[in-house]
């Protein structure tokens, strides 16, 4: 899907609404509405009953291929008690731009569930509940959710009558990115894959970053910098590029993506571009 035409279905929807614009929309966008529904129904399936485990509340999942506004969200409903509901929304506005794959849009959704279950550091609004922090969310969808998310894809294609072995193809990344995951998982194994293909999945998301910054003043993000460190947690979002220093690290991480442990050594840390302690 190129730049322009992508362009062009956001000002049909605007134009004549979603409804005139679903063969188009699905024809130029880079995640067909079936693939967004499956990804994100999948990602739902495996984390709503821990996010009924461990916050004690409901999912409420809210797909909405062809919404593009507002932003995916997540909230706590009842001002943040463990009386109510998770309520996630998902829209298609970055499912649709021509650089995002399968695992780079996962990883997004993902972001959304890190909310509810990445733990602390957290914050609490009235809008949205007990949430962890942006930073969080970020390190937990890339530590956990996009590894078993992966995971899970694969298993289901060495299961297939029809098996393909596209999961298990090692992705074309940066030497750098390559020793990091050897350096942290043993090569040629399921963990050591995911690990590539989670970073796989960020210098996509970079790539779409730069492909959608709104100004030049907005740095290029790149898999090889470092976002500057800060003094304090940060609630809301750092850079764009402490977000690809925070899912790389994420990536990196060799904790059981099972378990609720974060890194707290090595290339797996939490980045100090947002982390300086919980909250």
């Amino acid at each position: 899907m190129k730049k322009e035409n992508y362009f062009q279905v956001l000002i049909l929807a605007v134009l004549v609404g979603p409804a005139s614009i679903i063969a188009i929309s699905n024809a130029y966008s880079a995640i067909p509405s079936e693939e967004f529904q499956r990804i994100v129904r999948k990602i739902a399936d495996i984390y709503g009953p821990l996010i009924k485990t461990k916050r004690g509340i409901d999912l409420e999942i809210n797909a909405k291929f062809y919404q593009r506004f507002p932003p995916d969200s997540a909230r706590i409903q009842n001002d943040g008690t463990d009386l109510g509901k998770a309520i996630i929304t998902i829209t298609g506005q970055v499912a649709v731009h021509p650089t995002i794959t399968r695992d780079a849009f996962a990883l997004l959704v993902c972001h959304e569930f890190g909310h509810i279950l990445g733990g602390n550091p957290s914050s609490y609004t009235r809008v949205n509940g007990r949430n962890s922090v942006e930073g969080q969310a970020d390190y937990w969808a890339a530590a956990k959710c996009l590894k078993r998310f992966i995971s899970a894809e694969i298993s289901a294609d060495i299961s297939a009558d029809n098996f393909s072995p596209v999961n298990l193809q090692t992705p074309s990344l940066p030497l750098a990115i390559i020793n990091k995951c050897n350096r942290n998982f043993s090569v040629s194994t399921i963990n050591n894959l995911l690990c590539q293909k989670t970073a796989m999945a960020t210098i996509v998301l970079g790539d779409y970053f730069n492909a959608t910054k709104n100004s030049a003043a907005i740095s290029v993000v790149a898999y090889d910098q470092i976002a500057p460190p800060v003094k304090n947690t940060l609630v809301g979002y750092g850079s764009t590029q402490c977000r690809l220093n925070t899912f790389l690290s994420g990536a990196f991480c060799n904790n059981n993506f099972l378990l609720d442990e974060n890194c707290t050594q090595g290339d797996g840390i939490r980045p100090d571009c947002w982390y300086r302690g919980d909250i």
